[in-house]
């Protein structure tokens, strides 16, 4: 929703904003299909596969300009050590509640073009209830 005051509209929200909170998706990167899980909390996220021996804590940042937008994560720790300290680049969408990321593996210098795109991996994520 835009608030005019005075003819001017007021800017947007940044998507940083709506990514605050709990996150729930589908995760077919697991071995079969499972629920992940992803909170966002300020600059930090904290992303649980189906498998519970995957996660990562990371800081990010957002790329709101590009097109499509880009989340750059920082992986601060994590199960699997040789991902600590590497960056994870990211496309993502915020649609109809829905939240779709799209990324390459830490320490993968590209960033996805696409949200089927080669070598990636794509969890759509609803809001969880509180």
């Amino acid at each position: 929703m835009l608030v005019v005051a005075a003819g001017y509209a007021a800017p947007p929200k940044s998507d940083s904003d709506a990514l605050q909170g709990k996150w729930k998706g589908q995760d077919s990167g697991s071995d079969g299909m499972g629920s992940a899980s992803l909170v966002v909390t300020g600059a930090k996220l904290e992303f649980r596969g189906a498998d519970t021996n995957e996660w990562y804590k990371a800081t990010f940042t957002l790329q709101e300009d590009k097109n499509p937008k880009q989340l750059i994560a920082v992986v601060t720790d994590s199960a699997a050590p040789q991902y600590v300290g590497k960056t994870a680049r990211a496309i993502y969408r915020l649609k109809e509640g829905k939240l779709t990321i799209s990324a390459k593996e830490p320490g993968n210098p590209d960033v996805p073009t696409a949200f089927d795109g080669p070598d990636t991996r794509t969890i759509v994520f609803k809001r969880d209830k509180p």
